[in-house]
C-alpha cells in the first residue's frame, strides 16, 4: 500500500482549510485520516475517512485561528500498518509581522 500514487493538496478558504487527495489503487486501503500542528511537529487526528473506492476525497477544516497550520494524511492499510504523506503548510487569515521603528535608537523603540 505505497502512498506513492497518492496526490493532495490543502488549501485555505477564508477561516477554513479544504484539503483534498485522489489515490489511484485503494485495494488493501481501510482508512485515511486527516492530521494537522500548529508547529509542524506534533500533529493530532482532526478526522478520518473510510476508502470507499471512490478514489477522490476531501475534508473541510473549519472556524480556524489566524496563523500557520500543517497538515498530512495518515493512511492505514486493512492490516493497520500507516503511512504518511509529507507536509503541507497553509496560512489561515493575516499573519502580521512586528514593524519596529526607528531600528537604530538611543532613546524611545515603538512597537506596532
Amino acid at each position: 500500500m505505497p502512498i506513492d500514487d497518492l496526490t493532495w493538496r490543502a488549501q485555505a478558504q477564508e477561516q477554513d482549510v479544504r484539503i483534498g487527495w485522489e489515490k489511484q489503487q485503494e485495494e488493501n486501503v481501510a482508512t485515511y485520516r486527516i492530521e494537522h500542528s500548529m508547529d509542524g511537529r506534533r500533529f493530532e487526528t482532526i478526522g478520518s475517512l473510510m476508502a470507499s473506492g471512490k478514489r477522490q476525497y476531501d475534508y473541510l477544516h473549519k472556524n480556524l485561528q489566524d496563523g500557520k497550520h500543517y497538515y498530512r494524511i495518515a493512511v492505514e492499510n486493512r492490516e493497520g500498518k500507516i503511512e504518511r504523506t509529507g507536509i503541507k503548510m497553509v496560512t489561515v487569515g493575516k499573519v502580521t509581522t512586528p514593524i519596529i521603528w526607528p531600528t537604530l535608537t538611543q532613546g524611545t523603540v515603538w512597537v506596532k
